[in-house]
């Protein structure tokens, strides 16, 4: 029996150790491959076991990890939701690791979202099949965002080392789709921009996009207007990039355009070593390596000025310093949008309003000059070139979408350059050779006009019954005698309210509630009225006097509170 007992102590310890059920690849053990054998969903939710919480206040959800990590971060996808988490995407993350753990004293770091522009709410789902591969489902059962690979049999998902998400087929050899192919507004290590691809800032200002002619940064404004131009900045190599760039590749080292099977590469510096690059909401292009080592690729060969949107909009910038265009011929048209932070740029004091363009003016700035003007001039209308510089402003003039205009020409002929819309302007050395104009459009101030108001009928009887109580109230009358012939009798009745006002004993003029009476054609006037103007004697102060008359001094001045009588 001991040996018996025995027996089944090593089985059931073998069980225990080598035989215990393998988990089905749940959100609470994630792994780096998710299976499409059966139809596999998750739900967005930031309370399961597997979700954490950042000391930075953000969240995610992990689906899966990669199997290693360098420099103590590793790849992991899921959903994501930051500090306001009033939507979630489902993303690609990098999260830091201490002793194979999550660090929550460093925030997850998003290389790639499915759905940048659409957050879905709490409750959405991702379901990976065979049929459809991924597909990312709102809680009202909208679809937010698909893989689109209907026409293609998924085995399963895989996330590497690297970031990259792909959709593998059944021998787990061939890419079906893989997020790499689609980027967001960041390029990992390894990761290729192909030519006709682009990144896209977050909030979408920015765009970095390369071309069979070389690598492009731009504004997206209506055009877009260009700031960057890679090939003018591989000219130092000998070469010029014309045709057939294929792609731009994120080294620890480098930025590395190949092109006509030339490389071409934009080295970070020696102690630098790049973990991934993202095209900011500022227009920078920023390489990030170990802590906080940041490297800018792109400032090395633009002036910070260059940026279009450094000092905001209106914004002018000088030696990296921000302000506001100067007054003109003493007036200011323009104010900081935040005195606090000079960079947030500057707005218009009175606001351009297009019913009141006659009011609309074109100021010239001086010793300014306009990034896409001078480096890039963009496409013109042909009915603008070629034209004096009059004819420019006052073409802008009758076009109220024209915010400003630029003026380039080295002779009286010149090219006419029309802006919806004005970013950061930049200032040149006074006396520095500018062939470039620049007018800005502002609107003065609108004359008040002189407008007679109509004051109501009830206003207009309490007005003269003040008018009445002094004895300026005749002339004032003659006044108003061109409402005569329509008010005609309304004035010859408050003419015999004026008069019985002004009696020269007091005690029989009327109080202010029987004028008001008398006005509102409640009561009228007495008929027998006792008024003089030239000589008026002096007051009866018989008030309170039984059979004796008191006669006031010639030189006694009457109270106006005895003159105007009872109210």
């Amino acid at each position: 029996m001991g040996g018996v007992s025995w027996g089944c102590c090593v089985v059931l310890l073998y069980l225990a150790l080598f035989l215990k059920p393998f988990p089905i690849l749940v959100k609470s053990l994630p792994g780096s491959y998710w299976s499409a054998n059966t139809s596999t969903s998750v739900t967005n939710s930031f309370s399961t076991p597997d979700s954490v919480k950042f000391d930075d206040g953000s969240f995610v959800s992990v689906i899966l990890a990669s199997e290693s990590y360098s420099y103590g971060h590793a790849c992991h996808c899921g959903f994501f939701c930051n500090q306001t988490c009033d939507g979630s995407l489902f993303a690609i993350f990098r999260i830091l690791l201490e002793d194979g753990n999550i660090s929550k004293s460093e925030g997850p770091t998003v290389v790639w979202a499915a759905n940048p522009k659409n957050p879905v709410s709490v409750n959405a789902s991702l379901k990976l099949t065979s049929e459809r591969g991924l597909v990312f489902t709102d809680a009202n059962g909208t679809t937010v965002w698909s893989t689109n690979t209907s026409s293609k049999s998924v085995a399963g998902l895989s996330l590497t080392d690297n970031c990259n998400l792909m959709l593998l087929d059944h021998n787990n050899a061939t890419i079906i789709w893989q997020s790499f192919d689609h980027p967001t507004d960041t390029l990992v290590l390894e990761q290729k921009l192909m030519a006709g691809q682009q990144l896209i800032s977050q909030g979408g200002l920015y765009s970095l996009s390369l071309t069979g002619e070389g690598l492009f940064a731009y504004i997206n404004s209506n055009p877009p207007q260009r700031y960057f131009s890679g090939y003018n900045n591989f000219l130092i190599f000998g070469f010029t990039i014309k045709g057939n760039s294929s792609y731009v590749q994120l080294k620890s080292k480098n930025l590395t355009l190949f092109s006509r099977g030339l490389i071409f590469d934009l080295f970070v510096p020696s102690d630098f070593s790049a973990q991934y690059m993202r095209l900011e909401p500022d227009g920078h292009l920023r390489a990030y390596g170990m802590g906080n080592d940041v490297y800018d690729f792109l400032t090395r060969h633009i002036v910070v000025c260059d940026y279009p949107t450094v000092c905001g909009n209106y914004g002018i910038c000088t030696n990296a310093q921000c302000s506001c265009p100067p007054p003109i011929n003493g007036t200011s048209y323009f104010r900081q949008t935040n005195d606090k932070l000079p960079n947030n740029g500057c707005s218009l004091i009175t606001p351009l309003s297009c019913e009141d363009s006659k009011y609309h003016v074109l100021s010239e700035l001086e010793n300014i000059t306009y990034f896409p003007i001078t480096k890039y001039p963009p496409k013109i209308n042909p009915d603008h070139q070629h034209i004096n510089l009059e004819s420019c402003k006052q073409a802008c003039l009758k076009d109220c979408s024209c915010k400003a205009v630029f003026y380039s020409s080295s002779n009286h002929m010149g090219n006419c350059y029309f802006q919806s819309q004005i970013f950061s302007l930049m200032s040149t050395d006074a006396g520095q050779e500018n062939y470039l104009r620049v007018y800005i459009k502002v609107q003065k101030v609108i004359p008040r006009q002189k407008v007679k108001k109509v004051i109501p009928r009830q206003k207009k009887h309490w007005l003269e019954i003040i008018l009445v109580s002094s004895f300026a109230f005749v002339p004032f009358l003659l006044i108003y005698n061109e409402d005569m012939c329509l008010h005609g009798e309304e004035v010859v009745n408050m003419m015999r309210v004026a008069a019985w006002c002004l009696q020269n004993d007091f005690t029989k003029r009327p109080s202010m509630s029987i004028v008001v009476k008398v006005l509102e054609g409640v009561v009228n006037v007495e008929s027998n009225l006792d008024y003089f103007f030239l000589n008026p004697p002096l007051p009866n102060t018989r008030a309170g006097v039984h059979n004796h008359e008191v006669h006031v001094a010639t030189t006694t001045q009457v109270l106006p509170s005895i003159l105007s009588g009872p109210r």
